[in-house]
């Protein structure tokens, strides 16, 4: 399950400080010895910290949708990726960071990383090339906020996984979702069987299964489709990818349903009101024939009389 991270600050003051400190200390570094004899000191170099560029890197928030959030920088030392997303939310303090993280994720160790004028979608999506290919670790972003007016929600998607496996394709996560059948497959109340306004769920069945058939599965990792007629929801378990053309058949077909309910219902309306004009014209009918009787027999009184 997915745990957002609480948000921390950094008071300003300290930072300042740390700044200032490293101002006067390099100064007295780079002075040359007092001695001329003596050989100036070897100072072992420092292996560079690993910098992303920033447009090398981009989240999934969205199909063209770029990285959202202020414009940060990072220096990273290294640590727990806990720990590097609270150095996020410190840089970018004071607007808000929501980010949800898998408790299995939280305590993976990470090597010291740099970035530069980045946004806050960029440098939590850095996670993804934080880690070594061979350290069995998989990292995935994801914008997950539906409202474009609220604030980004990152959820940070995990795998462990054996590193001999490397190069061998990983399964994508599964997905569950009910989808509720029940109107497409019972008509209307007092509609005709004829007028073909629902389809049997056998025909819903069946085009899922054609439409999962399309695209290429992963070995193990087939979908699941099942249909509880009780209920009449259908089940499926598939990737997200698969998920998503499924919504978009069952959505296309209640959207065909529907069609032909409306062209049926206006077609009643008019039968209706064609019923009605003749009913109406009978019954006048009726009422002038009565009329007509009623005049005669009047005037065959008068005639006696």
């Amino acid at each position: 399950m997915l745990n957002p991270i609480r948000h921390n600050t950094i008071p300003l003051l300290a930072s300042t400080a740390v700044a200032i400190a490293g101002l006067l200390v390099t100064p007295a570094l780079a002075q040359p010895p007092t001695n001329p004899s003596a050989k100036p000191a070897v100072v072992p170099k420092q292996p560079p910290a690993p910098t992303v560029p920033a447009e090398s890197i981009h989240t999934s928030s969205g199909p063209g949708e770029p990285a959202s959030g202020p414009i940060i920088s990072v220096n990273f030392p290294g640590g727990t990726v806990r720990e590097y997303l609270q150095t996020i939310e410190k840089a970018a303090a004071p607007e808000p960071v929501n980010v949800s993280l898998p408790d299995e994720a939280a305590e993976v160790r990470i090597p010291h990383l740099a970035l530069r004028n980045v946004t806050v979608g960029t440098a939590v999506s850095a996670l993804r090339w934080a880690v070594s290919e061979n350290s069995g670790h998989s990292f995935a972003v994801e914008n997950v906020a539906k409202d474009a007016a609220s604030a980004p929600l990152y959820a940070i998607h995990y795998q462990h996984f054996d590193p001999g496996m490397r190069g061998v394709p990983m399964m994508q996560p599964r997905q569950i979702e009910v989808f509720s059948i029940r109107d497409l497959i019972q008509p209307p109340p007092g509609a005709d069987e004829k007028a073909k306004l629902s389809v049997t769920a056998e025909t819903i069945l069946t085009a899922v299964d054609a439409l999962l058939s399309m695209t290429p599965q992963e070995k193990g990792g087939e979908p699941q489709v099942k249909f509880h007629p009780d209920s009449g929801v259908l089940i499926v378990r598939a990737p997200q990818n698969d998920m998503q053309a499924v919504r978009s058949l069952i959505s296309e077909i209640a959207g065909d349903v529907q069609r032909r309910r409306e062209v049926f219902h206006h077609q009643s309306q008019a039968k209706e009101t064609e019923d009605f004009a003749k009913r109406r014209a009978e019954i006048q009918v009726q009422v002038a024939r009565a009329g007509l009787e009623m005049a005669r027999n009047h005037f065959a009184d008068i005639k006696k009389a």
